[in-house]
């Protein structure tokens, strides 16, 4: 995970300088440009060997965390191509664009993912990211926090779901949008870990697959 065009690297880089009371250390994604750099959370901390071993290893947890480390490097490395593309690349642009709208509502995140796929043409996957907002909206209003989604609000939501008529199918849909957003948000240090309301023992309301209508 290294790129480098134009003066600008991104890099995945292991942060010894910052370790954790538990002795690992965080992962993040570091952009360098004319001498400066910034860096970006992944959310994830690992053990130096746990590091060490992270390219090549073929542990089921370690191989977990590192698509979600070359995920993060992948989000932050489209932002500088972007950017840089348009001949318009700064480190503080780079910040709005990946700082912005995660740390600020849901409903932003939701609109900054379905600019994202319309520019890449994905209009069916757009409009599913959009029909999905429509209903967290209807149900929680237009300023949804991250930290106001828990396991409980889960719950009630798909109850909501269902109380429209809803079937199965669609609350699953629904509810694996919404995880999509929330994992790129704890992904970007939007939310902790510790807030994340799906995984085993926290969301009750299984998401499966089936029949049913809108």
């Amino acid at each position: 995970m290294n790129y480098s065009k134009d003066g600008v690297t991104v890099a995945a880089m292991f942060d010894t300088a910052h370790p954790k009371k538990s002795g690992k250390c965080p992962v993040k994604i570091r952009v360098t440009y004319n001498r400066v750099r910034n860096y970006y959370p992944t959310g994830k901390d690992l053990s130096p060997e746990e590091w060490e071993i992270l390219p090549t290893t073929k542990v089921r947890a370690l191989v977990a965390i590192r698509k979600d480390i070359e995920s993060s490097y992948q989000i932050v490395r489209a932002a500088v191509e972007e950017l840089a593309g348009a001949g318009a690349f700064t480190l503080s642009k780079l910040n709005t664009r990946l700082k912005g709208a995660p740390s600020d509502t849901v409903n932003t995140a939701f609109r900054a993912k379905m600019e994202e796929l319309n520019k890449l043409q994905h209009v069916g996957n757009m409009l599913i990211y959009d029909n999905v907002l429509k209903g967290l909206e209807r149900f929680a209003g237009t300023r949804i926090r991250f930290e106001t989604i828990t396991a409980s609000w889960l719950e009630k939501y798909a109850a909501y779901l269902r109380e429209e008529g809803k079937r199965q199918t669609t609350i699953a849909i629904h509810l694996r949008t919404l995880r999509a957003i929330l994992n790129e948000a704890k992904r970007q240090g939007a939310i902790k870990e510790a807030q994340y309301p799906f995984g085993l023992g926290k969301d009750k309301y299984k998401i499966q697959s089936g029949t049913g209508r809108k």
